[in-house]
């Protein structure tokens, strides 16, 4: 058995409370929010669900046990953290790990 730490994700629950007034947010939290999206710290879903995809499916990779995140499940399958061209799914997404 694995876990798998996706990191900040860009979900429509983090869209919908950027989108909030700020009062209803905290100023605090919805500045983190924002800036997070600004900074390119929000990965898509679709990134992480390659990700386990791809550690789901390919026969060479053993785990067993971990906690992965998403610089560890590249590693894993041989990608660089600046690839882009192997998986573009996978591999397009800035490292906040």
């Amino acid at each position: 058995m694995n876990a798998f730490d996706p990191g900040l994700v860009d979900t429509r629950m983090h869209e919908e409370i950027r989108n909030l007034p700020v009062a209803l947010v905290g100023p605090d939290m919805h500045a983190r929010l924002v800036q997070y999206k600004k900074e390119g710290l929000l990965r898509p879903p679709d990134v992480i669900a390659g990700a386990i995809a791809l550690l789901l499916t390919r026969d060479d990779v053993q785990v067993s046990g971990e906690v992965l995140n998403l610089a560890e499940c590249k590693r894993r399958v041989g990608l660089e953290e600046s690839s882009g061209s192997e998986v573009p799914h996978l591999c397009v997404t800035p490292s906040i790990d």
